[in-house]
């Protein structure tokens, strides 16, 4: 799609959040691995219970990867919109074929505490009667994760979407994967400048 030089720029849209995304190397694991780590022993005084470390892990490498990618494709748009509402069931609602991913009744406490500790920055939508007027709550990558990502030079392109039935793609950082990858990303640019 085109656009005129003479058209007004449209202000950049949100990203979606995307259930599927996780690390794809060894580099962006160092990056999500301290986060997971320093979210279980927040404000706790004993371990979690394996139900909820699962949740916990279920939830929040998923909302790091959408973290890191949003900061490495610029920060477009006001963050990644997440919900805090149990308004529509958007919290505690139970997975299902047409919607696999769900977020506890607990994310907003989890969210807190991610932005406690300085990994995430939220903006907290409110309601106002209006759909049109109402904002969304969104969150993105806060100074300790922006510090994580650069000690551990994580690129953009490493992050893989996957797909619940095909699994977890491994990439390793070889000369061959990255002329791979260099190939496969000029191949499809240019398909859609065609």
């Amino acid at each position: 799609m085109r656009r005129d030089a003479d058209a007004p720029d449209e202000p950049e849209r949100d990203p979606w959040f995307n259930p599927h995304l996780s690390p794809g190397n060894a580099r962006a694991h160092e990056v999500v691995v301290p986060i997971v780590r320093a979210m279980e022993q927040y404000e706790r005084k004993r371990a979690l219970r394996s139900k909820d470390r699962h949740t916990l892990y279920r939830v929040l490498i998923p909302l790091t990867a959408n973290l890191i990618q949003h900061y490495l494709n610029g920060s477009p748009g006001q963050g990644i919109p997440v919900p805090r509402s149990k308004r529509d069931k958007a919290l505690g609602g139970k997975p299902n074929r047409y919607q696999p991913f769900s977020f506890p009744r607990s994310f907003p406490k989890m969210l807190d505490a991610l932005c406690a500790l300085g990994f995430a920055e939220q903006t907290i939508g409110e309601y106002s009667g209006f759909p049109e007027k109402s904002k969304r709550t969104t969150v993105k990558a806060g100074p300790k994760l922006i510090e994580l990502i650069k000690q551990a030079s994580v690129r953009a392109e490493r992050w893989h979407a996957l797909h619940p039935q095909v699994g977890a793609c491994r990439w390793e950082d070889t000369p061959d994967a990255d002329r791979y990858h260099h190939d496969l990303t000029n191949h499809l640019q240019g398909q859609h400048h065609d």
